[in-house]
C-alpha cells in the first residue's frame, strides 16, 4: 500500500509488541515513511480485552470477558474513534478511509 499510494497515511493496528517492532524493521527496510504503528487492537469497542495467541498464522478473535479467558491483556480501540481523534474524516474532504481486516 505504501508503494501503490504514496501520499497516503497508512495506520496500522498492532496490539502485540513483537508484530509491531517487526513492522516498522519491514517498514525501515523498504523506505516507506507513510506507515504508522497504533499500537492497539482494533476493535468495535474501547477498553481492555483478552487476545489469545496461538503459534500460527491465524486470525483469533479477542475476548472482552477481561478475568475470566486466558490469553494476553491488549488495549482495544474502534478504529471510528481514532480517525475522529486524529480529523481525518471519510466524507467531506476527499481523503478515504479503508479497512484491510487480514482476512
Amino acid at each position: 500500500a505504501a508503494r501503490v499510494a504514496p501520499q497516503a497515511r497508512i495506520l496500522c493496528f498492532e496490539p502485540i509488541a513483537e508484530n509491531g517492532a517487526r513492522l516498522l524493521l519491514n517498514v525501515e527496510q523498504n523506505g516507506a515513511h507513510n506507515i504508522e504503528l497504533i499500537e492497539v487492537a482494533a476493535s468495535d469497542f474501547d477498553g481492555a480485552a483478552y487476545l489469545r495467541l496461538q503459534s500460527t498464522d491465524a486470525m483469533l478473535p479477542l475476548k472482552a470477558d477481561i478475568g475470566t479467558t486466558p490469553g494476553r491483556p491488549v488495549q482495544c480501540l474502534r478504529i471510528d474513534d481514532y480517525i475522529s481523534r486524529i480529523g481525518a474524516e471519510a466524507a467531506g474532504d476527499g481523503r478515504q478511509v479503508g479497512l484491510d481486516r487480514g482476512e
